[in-house]
């Protein structure tokens, strides 16, 4: 039969060092050991998230205050669109706080947080990189492509299918889904891009190799 410490320190394994004081009452702590953990520094408050802590000795890394933030935030939450961009490794631009999406009319208040909310969120819009709570590269592409140009989209775009991040289909499966609902005036740019790639393009090794292509064809 697993321990309190033993489920505690597997939530702290899988959440990037962190844990909620809700999980560790779940657990089976009680709240004056949490506080012992907390007074002897053992357990670090992570600032204006509310409720969550880090393991000492754990470094603090990009990934972490993501998860942080979802944790405070609480379930159902998942980090999105420039900040899911980071989180998978896209050649987005760089967020400027921890983009969060939920559905329904809950708030979030809670310092650094960017809610973006939906009324569509398919499972296949979902997914978990390192743990994190995320939307698919599918999704996050067609989130953040009203907000990019069409080269810059284009570029994201090529990279993550030449690294096998996301297949055509699945863009084109995305935005045929999410292309009609609200908000899809911003999706224009992605259908542009759809409409002149196939499902089996192959956008080469390199950038440069897509303009040459896309030159020739002119």
């Amino acid at each position: 039969m697993q321990q309190p410490y033993d489920r505690v320190r597997r939530a702290f394994e899988k959440q990037q060092g962190l844990v909620t004081r809700r999980q560790a009452l779940a657990a089976g702590l009680t709240g004056h050991e949490i506080r012992g953990l907390v007074r002897d520094r053992l357990w670090l408050p992570v600032p204006h998230r509310h409720g969550v802590f880090r393991l000492a000795g754990v470094p603090v890394t990009y990934d972490q205050a993501v998860m942080a933030a979802c944790l405070a935030a609480g379930a159902p939450v998942y980090a999105a669109q420039l900040t899911a961009g980071r989180v998978h490794g896209l050649r987005t631009p760089e967020p400027s706080g921890i983009d969060l999406l939920t559905s329904g009319g809950r708030r979030l208040r809670q310092r650094g947080m960017v809610q973006h909310r939906t009324d569509t969120l398919a499972r296949a819009d979902t997914t978990r990189v390192r743990g994190i709570p995320v939307t698919s590269v599918a999704r996050t592409i067609l989130d953040v492509s009203g907000a990019l140009s069409p080269a810059r989209l284009e570029a994201v775009t090529s990279d993550a299918v030449r690294r096998k991040l996301v297949r055509m289909d699945q863009l084109r499966a995305t935005h045929a889904r999410l292309a009609t609902g609200r908000g899809r005036r911003a999706h224009r740019n992605l259908g542009a891009l759809l409409a002149r790639r196939p499902d089996d393009w192959n956008p080469g090794d390199s950038d440069r190799e897509v303009w040459v292509f896309d030159t020739l064809v002119a």
